[in-house]
């Protein structure tokens, strides 16, 4: 459903994020921002608002992975989680979540999306709405 859905989109922008009691294979947003790369759309992430883009945006600026982006963490703080990861295993091999694969993949990440680094860098930590909004529309006026 995701894929489908990101397929039909020009960007994604992505704020906040439930690190747990999601329903799926693993945090929505988190989920997001691997296929829109996948797909080679432009990413805005806005990680001053917090929830997962704000631990997306640590992996990106630190290089260090948070406990709660950890397939560990997850499994001790969603309930039923590990069960359901087995079931999927048992049904498909590409239900299967690689945590430390996905990772690397954010560390890399290309944004594509019009801004500098440093520009980016203030989008991953602004806490202003504006100032995220104007970060965004320059991005988009700069590649469209």
């Amino acid at each position: 459903m995701r894929e489908n859905m990101i397929k039909s989109c020009d960007v994604r922008i992505c704020a906040g994020g439930k690190l747990a009691g999601y329903k799926g294979i693993m945090p929505g947003v988190l989920e997001e921002i691997l296929i829109a790369a996948k797909l080679g759309l432009p990413i805005y992430l806005l990680g001053g608002f917090g929830g997962l883009t704000s631990k997306v945006c640590e992996v990106i600026t630190t290089g260090n992975v948070p406990e709660e982006l950890t397939l560990q963490w997850q499994i001790e703080n969603n309930a039923g989680y590990k069960k359901m990861l087995d079931f999927a295993d048992m049904q498909s091999s590409s239900y299967t979540v690689d945590y430390t694969k996905s990772m690397n993949i954010i560390k890399k990440l290309d944004f594509r999306n019009g801004l500098s680094k440093e520009e980016n860098i203030r989008l991953f930590r602004s806490h202003y709405v504006d100032e995220a909004v104007f970060l965004v529309l320059k991005g988009l006026k700069a590649i469209y």
